[in-house]
Parts: C-alpha cells; sequence; structure tokens
C-alpha cells in the first residue's frame, strides 16, 4: 500500500499504520508512526514548524527528547481558541518541550477580527519573528482539518462558527490545511477569512523542504487527496483503512 501510494502521488515517503479496532486507537497508532518518523528523521539544527490538531496528542507519549540536536520549534498557526475542548497552544507548547527544542511560539488567535488587528499583531517583533522563521523551517509536521462542521477542529474550538463553517463548506472546501480551506484539488478558497488568518502565507508553507501530514480516519479523505493534489504534503503518514481508500481512489 505504500509502495503503490508513493508511486500514483510521487511523494517522498508514505508510511501506513494499522488501523484499530475503533478511530480512538487508530489515532494512537497513527501517532506512534508520526513520533517514530520525527525521532528518526530529526537531524542537527533543524528548524521544525509546527501546527496543531486534536491527532497530536496521540503523538506526545511516544516523543523522544532530542535536545543535544539543537532544534527549534516554529508555531504555524494561531494558537489561541475558545474552546474547553481543545487547547491548541498547549499542544504545540508540550511537543516543543517533549523534544527539548527552543521554540519561537506566541499566544495569538488563529483568526483575528480584522485585518487591522493582524496588521498590527505583525508589528510586535515577537508575533513577526514566529512568521519570519517559518521561511526558515526544514520540516513541517502538519495535520489536515475536515470542513464538515461536526468534524472540523477550527469549529469545535470555535474558531469559527457552524454557520460559517457550513459556507465555506457549500463554496467548495473540503477541509483545511494550517487554517487555509481548500478546494477538491487543493487550491486555496477565498473566503472572509483569508485576511484575517494568522497563519503563514500558502507560498511559504509550499517551500518548506520536508512537509509531514499526519491523519487518520475515513472523514479525511477527500482532504488528503486535496492535500496531496495541492502539493502541501512531501511525507503522509495515515491508517490503513484510510489508505486504502486513497489508492482506490487515485
Amino acid at each position: 500500500l505504500e509502495e503503490s501510494l508513493k508511486e500514483k502521488t510521487g511523494l517522498s515517503k508514505v508510511i501506513v499504520a494499522p488501523s484499530g479496532n475503533d478511530f480512538e486507537s487508530t489515532q494512537v497508532s497513527v501517532g506512534k508512526a508520526a513520533a517514530d518518523y520525527l525521532n528518526g528523521c530529526l537531524c542537527k539544527n533543524d528548524v521544525l514548524g509546527l501546527a496543531w490538531g486534536m491527532s497530536f496528542k496521540k503523538i506526545l507519549p511516544y516523543i523522544k527528547d532530542r535536545s543535544a540536536l539543537g532544534i527549534t520549534t516554529v508555531q504555524l498557526m494561531g494558537g489561541v481558541a475558545t474552546s474547553e475542548f481543545v487547547d491548541p497552544q498547549r499542544i504545540v507548547s508540550q511537543i516543543t518541550n517533549r523534544l527539548g527544542a527552543r521554540g519561537v511560539l506566541k499566544s495569538v488567535p488563529v483568526v483575528v477580527d480584522s485585518w487591522k488587528i493582524k496588521k498590527a499583531l505583525l508589528s510586535d517583533s515577537g508575533v513577526r519573528e514566529m512568521m519570519e522563521k517559518v521561511s526558515e523551517c526544514t520540516r513541517a509536521l502538519m495535520g489536515i482539518g475536515s470542513a464538515i462542521p461536526e468534524e472540523s477542529s477550527i469549529c469545535r474550538a470555535n474558531v469559527v462558527s457552524r454557520g460559517e463553517m457550513l459556507k465555506i463548506h457549500e463554496s467548495g472546501a473540503v477541509g483545511d490545511v494550517i487554517g487555509w480551506f481548500i478546494d477538491a484539488e487543493g487550491k486555496v478558497i477565498d473566503t472572509p477569512m483569508n485576511e484575517r488568518m494568522m497563519s503563514p502565507a500558502p507560498e511559504v508553507v509550499k517551500q518548506i523542504p520536508e512537509k509531514i501530514i499526519e491523519t487518520s480516519g475515513l472523514i479525511k479523505l477527500e482532504p488528503t487527496i486535496a492535500a496531496i493534489r495541492g502539493r502541501w504534503v512531501d511525507v503522509l503518514i495515515i491508517d490503513e483503512e484510510l489508505a486504502g481508500a486513497i489508492d482506490k481512489r487515485l
């Protein structure tokens, strides 16, 4: 399955983890595979971009200390959300601490209320360093969000309302990568959120040499295919059931 997907997609690496008896155990399986890959691939002075998502909690227990390598982590998107369900900032901080890395992190919202607020935040030296450091990333660890309100981490974190998410979905979005909503071909959808998004520009993210996407579950079928088509990913880490579905679709 790994070789078939690699051949069909042109990705540099595909890692397929066993699917579990339920979604929770599947997430653990994929999380461990992602941690194992990180533990083995990180090199001296690597700059690792980190997004956030609920599935990244499953990676944490298996990450090894890499403090001897002098790694720097960079926050790839805003991490303040008004939800008790998910704490984005804490997830990024915990991964940074487990790696023994220096973190370029900043407490800013995922989406702000206006372009003027975003411009003001970008004038802050710490926020500016965080955004500029993304261009120095040698790798990035990201997830894929769903555009279906009930399955979207961004929606569950109260970054966007259910009504807003429905409109975004109806406009053609199948999922998101670090907050940028994409269509079935992986192209960024034009939404009112775009100019208020506290995430680096898509073209900056795509220039990162190794973009690692970790995701699981059949609900991520369309978003994952879109991310592949849009060149948002180089290394794909997924579960066997999802991998089989993608293989049949491509």
